[in-house]
This record gives C-alpha cells, sequence and structure tokens, in this order.
C-alpha cells in the first residue's frame, strides 16, 4: 500500500532526523547571505568548480591530483585544505537545508498521514523541498561547520 509506505518513509526520516541531532548540529552553518538569520542550515550537496581564469602550474596540477585522491578517499575537508594552501581558487557551491523547518515539516507530514490528509501531507514534503538554498563561497570563506552566526 502507498499510504503505508509514505507513512512508514516520512517516519523514518523524522525519526533520523530526531536520533541526529547532536551530529547534525555539528555538521550546520548559518547562511552567509543573511548574518542576522538565526537558523542552522545542513549542507547536504556540494560542488567544486575552478575559477573561469584558473591556470594550470607544476604545483596546482600536483594539488589537483592529491586532492582528487582525497576526495575519492571520502576526505574533502583535507582535499580543501590541499588546494587552498596551493593557492588553487576553487568556489565551493553548497544546497542546504534548514534544519528545524525540515524536522517541523516532517512532524507535520507524518501527522497529516496519519489524519488521511494526504494532500496537505504532500504540501508539507514539498515545502521541504522548497526550503533548499544554494550557496557559493570561495575557498577562503567556507564557513565553519557547527559555529553559530
Amino acid at each position: 500500500n502507498d499510504i503505508e509506505a509514505a507513512k512508514t518513509k516520512v517516519a523514518a526520516a523524522d525519526q533520523a532526523f530526531l536520533d541526529a541531532e547532536k551530529t547534525l548540529n555539528d555538521m550546520t552553518i548559518g547562511d552567509t547571505e543573511d548574518p542576522s538569520n538565526a537558523q542552522r542550515y545542513l549542507p547536504f550537496d556540494m560542488s567544486m568548480t575552478l575559477s573561469e581564469d584558473f591556470t594550470v602550474t607544476d604545483e596546482s596540477k600536483e594539488a589537483l591530483d592529491k586532492a582528487n585522491g582525497l576526495i575519492q578517499q571520502g576526505s574533502t575537508d583535507d582535499a580543501i585544505e590541499v588546494l587552498r594552501l596551493a593557492s588553487v581558487d576553487v568556489n565551493v557551491t553548497s544546497a542546504l537545508l534548514p534544519v528545524v523547518a525540515t524536522t517541523d515539516q516532517l512532524e507535520q507530514a507524518r501527522t497529516l498521514i496519519d489524519e488521511g490528509k494526504y494532500f496537505e501531507a504532500n504540501l508539507a514534503l514539498k515545502a521541504i523541498e522548497d526550503s533548499v538554498i544554494v550557496r557559493s563561497f570561495s575557498i577562503d570563506a567556507i564557513p565553519q561547520q557547527g559555529a553559530v552566526n
């Protein structure tokens, strides 16, 4: 039954957010474009690109090769540090999810599904998707995770 599957998936997502609250808080950042906003965001997707005027040198090629190896091993932070120290001009773009609003919307969707209000539950889940923001940072301006504004 699709409704039972939806209940199970929303309940699992809600519980995962609640169970991982401390870990998630350690990974959150503030909105760099709106520092007065106290809301915390969880980065969930990230990409790195070289600046348009990047030119390869022996040093930058070595740093890129080392960083690529680190990324393949899952050591993204170390890769960024290698590139930063080699003065490789990298831009980082990240999709960010508001933690509290997401938890609230998951709980609301869960309640609405239990009440048989499937359309409204879908709107609550859509609100999570709509709340995602995308921010770009230079390699020297990546916000510290867990830091409070």
